[in-house]
């Protein structure tokens, strides 16, 4: 039966190797049990790739990547995590204690997020509050959030993760705060204020997909802005790091979801590349453009909608052009990023006017 070496950092200067069957590396809890009989108790662990990145593997959906790179190398240098806090130790840490409430900007599924201010620093900041207790799956999805929030964190088309904390029973996740808002409170955008944000949102789905990552929820409500112009997406608690490029988890909002997904199909990259387009029609018109008499009914029409060839409001062309290459039924001719840098209403954007946006939000908020 196949073996392979695990060289264990239990401290600085001491490495523990252990022999692991091909049968223990099948599932995590199997793997993490082994190295607790040896051990003792640990959370997770961390694996050092070909980069001298440190990988987390939390749970099953991690293993393939480990197993694949144990199969290659034959052996795999692993730090044990042996609490929660152990496991989000890169990330700047912001003591619950520190920040003081204002007001809840959110409520959600997810968690609650408030207005802060973070006392040593006098930062205003974004907490996003994730009660977890013992559920171990929730801390797993925290984990990715966090994950990924940490790979986005070069990319100023993303909303920026400043640090986080955890407890026994919940996560503190503090953002950068966006003072105006949701893109989707200001109704409908005019002509030059959509053109910069379009391109704005372009560029943080390009990071986001050039990193493989799907947002897998994108719509308004995950689009901010600030009175400084800036455009970023948000939420990034349900993306995921694309496997061949699909996903069949069933997530999302199911009013923005493409026709393959609402039909129970994989989601693809060109799923995000459908809730872009309907994203920025709904900005253009001012409403959601395919809303009926009830959300059931919407839902329904996704499959069979098709846009027409009209002039969308007094858009440009160009505009129509984006949003009919976004929204094709057929996933495999829906516009991928390639085509999207290639629009001219999208190459028309660039550079972005931040002064355009910022003068429309704070006009607006005034």
């Amino acid at each position: 039966m196949a073996s392979y070496t695990l060289n264990v950092h239990l401290d600085d200067d001491v490495v523990a190797k252990l022999e692991i069957s091909y049968v223990t590396l099948m599932f995590f809890d199997t793997i993490v049990a082994e190295l607790g009989r040896e051990f003792g108790s640990c959370y997770n662990f961390k694996y050092e790739d070909d980069d001298f990145d440190r990988i987390a593997v939390r749970s099953d959906e991690d293993l393939p990547a480990f197993v694949s790179y144990l199969e290659h190398e034959g052996e795999a240098d692993i730090w044990l995590v042996r609490n929660p806090s152990d496991d989000i130790s890169d990330i700047p840490e912001i003591l619950p204690w520190d920040l003081c409430r204002l007001d809840m900007l959110s409520h959600g599924q997810f968690g609650t997020v408030y207005r802060s201010i973070h006392m040593p620093t006098d930062h205003v900041l974004a907490v996003k509050c994730i009660a977890i207790g013992k559920d171990d799956e929730r801390k797993d999805d925290v984990f990715r959030e966090l994950t990924l929030m940490k790979k986005c964190s070069s990319c100023e088309y993303v909303v920026s993760l400043v640090g986080a904390s955890v407890d026994s029973q919940s996560f503190y996740i503090c953002l950068e705060y966006m003072n105006g808002g949701s893109i989707g409170d200001y109704g409908k955008l005019p002509l030059r204020v959509l053109l910069f944000t379009t391109r704005s949102i372009f560029e943080g789905l390009k990071f986001l997909w050039t990193n493989n990552i799907m947002h897998r929820d994108l719509k308004p409500n995950n689009v901010l802005v600030n009175t400084s112009g800036y455009v970023k997406i948000t939420d990034l608690g349900i993306s995921k790091i694309m496997t061949d490029s699909v996903t069949r988890t069933y997530v999302g909002t199911t009013m923005y979801m493409a026709p393959e997904r609402i039909q129970g199909g994989v989601y693809r990259l060109e799923s995000d590349v459908w809730s872009f387009g309907l994203l920025l029609w709904e900005l253009a018109l001012g409403y959601f453009p395919l809303q009926q008499s009830s959300d059931t009914l919407t839902v329904n029409s996704v499959p069979s909608f098709h846009v027409k060839m009209q002039r969308i409001e007094n858009n440009p062309w160009s505009f129509s052009e984006l949003i009919r290459g976004c929204l094709r039924r057929n996933v495999l001719q829906r516009w991928k990023l390639n085509d999207l840098a290639a629009s001219l209403y999208i190459m028309e954007g660039w550079p972005i006017d931040r002064e355009v946006i910022s003068r429309f939000i704070i006009d607006f908020k005034s």
